[in-house]
């Protein structure tokens, strides 16, 4: 079996009569309607609101589990863990294989969709593309799911995953967590809700996911600027980039001012002009 740390991705495991209670006060969704055939966005969060971690999340049993970037995990585990006290809950983080599975059915899989098979777990990401959580080794180590693969379906499936390079920097609202139904805004207190509610009804949202593509070399976590800005302060950051082997272009997620999409703009430095882009916001207001 491939080490943990091999992969992009680490499973977090939280079992106990506390579980969901314990949860609930942590993290932005419901934790109370998670099921074992859909998958939900969550984010846990400072008391400023701003994210910590993101995962993806579902429930099967009697465990509840949370998928997140690799280097993030154990300091989201240990967050958490500071906050049991005497709940009923145990965390660990386990082990899987990870594989990127392309399906060649005609019929597009479900949106969010779950499905267990013995001791594996498919987690549909795309309209034909699953991630597959197995104990079982496969025959194909092709399918493993690299940590290259995983920046291109981040950026082409929105993926808006916090990793270390990223933590505690954006709020959920401004990684379209709204629109990825990743925020219950009918639930109980948890940490950072104040914040993330106040934005949502009371502000008007100034930031949001974008799609870029550009000629120019683009990175993970860089800043991007808008020449045009006053004191030269980002206008947005990079969450994953790739370089398309086709196109030979690169592509980025970004979470960005609205105000700023138009107009040159440059990433990394405020020298590094993209050149030839390309600009999308990711979800309809």
């Amino acid at each position: 079996m491939q080490d943990i740390n091999t992969y992009p991705l680490s499973l977090i495991a939280v079992t106990g009569d506390d579980r969901t209670a314990f949860l609930q006060g942590q993290f932005s969704n419901n934790m109370e309607t998670l099921t074992a055939t859909k998958w939900d966005w969550v984010a846990l969060c400072n008391p400023k609101g701003r994210a910590i971690a993101t995962f993806l999340t579902w429930s099967n049993n009697d465990t509840i589990y949370l998928l997140s970037h690799s280097d993030i995990a154990q300091q989201a585990l240990q967050h958490l863990q500071r906050f049991i006290f005497r709940a009923k809950v145990s965390l660990q983080i386990v082990t899987t294989n990870i594989y990127a599975i392309e399906t060649s059915d005609l019929t597009p899989i479900q949106p969010h969709a779950i499905t267990s098979n013995g001791g594996s777990t498919d987690l549909a990401i795309g309209d034909k593309t699953m991630w597959r959580l197995t104990s079982e080794a496969s025959k194909n180590n092709s399918d493993l799911l690299t940590h290259q693969t995983f920046k291109q379906h981040c950026v082409d499936f929105t993926l808006p995953f916090i990793g270390k390079q990223l933590t505690e920097q954006h709020i959920p609202n401004h990684i379209d967590f709204t629109a990825l139904n990743g925020i219950n805004f009918q639930k109980g207190c948890y940490t950072g809700q104040e914040v993330i509610a106040r934005i949502h009804y009371l502000g008007k949202l100034k930031q949001a996911l974008f799609s870029i593509e550009t000629d120019t070399v683009i990175n993970n976590a860089e800043d991007i600027f808008a020449p045009k800005e006053r004191n030269n302060q980002p206008v947005g950051k990079v969450l994953w980039a790739y370089k398309d082997a086709t196109t030979q272009r690169y592509k980025a997620l970004v979470s960005m001012k609205i105000d700023n999409i138009k107009g040159a703009l440059t990433a990394g430095n405020t020298a590094n002009i993209l050149n030839q882009i390309e600009i999308e916001r990711c979800f309809s207001e």
